[in-house]
């Protein structure tokens, strides 16, 4: 149980790691995919929901840390993990075909971004209007699809 645990942080801290200095810079269009919600939706489908919702929480906040969003990331990973555990199927029920993996990675990636836009226009933290379809539909494409090149290439 322990070496489970700290192989998620330390898979935890390199997402985060890789988002913030690799991802970030990665843009089509001012979008930008997200591996830390990739990673969260790995977790749904292989972890409590206890756990899921720590490592959203947790997560978020670091992004929002180091991002300065003033806690949008938190908020919106956390009631993804929260709300979105159980429509996520599990690692153990079937192996999904790479168009179900990229519906569900888009599907929980707008709801995400709907959230985050969302929270953050109502909280006027920033000018959300000019970027919400950048935001919530590129985002959303962007992550769905490095989503489903990781699944590509995972190992079982």
């Amino acid at each position: 149980m322990k070496s489970q645990l700290t192989r998620d942080i330390l898979m935890a801290l390199g997402c985060l790691a890789l988002q913030i200095m690799l991802f970030r810079h990665l843009t089509i269009f001012g979008a930008e995919p997200d591996i830390v919600l990739v990673y969260l939706l790995w977790l749904m489908a292989s972890r409590d929901r206890t756990t899921v919702v720590i490592h959203g929480a947790a997560m978020g906040f670091a992004l929002d840390l180091f991002l300065d969003f003033w806690g949008l990331h938190m908020l919106s990973k956390t009631i993804l993990a929260f709300f979105g555990y159980n429509f996520i199927p599990k690692t153990t029920d079937t192996k999904l075909l790479y168009n179900q993996v990229f519906i569900i990675i888009l599907l929980a990636g707008l709801f995400h971004n709907l959230i985050f836009t969302g929270v953050a226009q109502f909280a006027e933290i920033f000018r959300v209007e000019q970027l919400f379809w950048v935001i919530w539909v590129g985002n959303s494409l962007l992550t769905a699809l490095v989503g489903t090149f990781f699944y590509l290439f995972k190992n079982n």
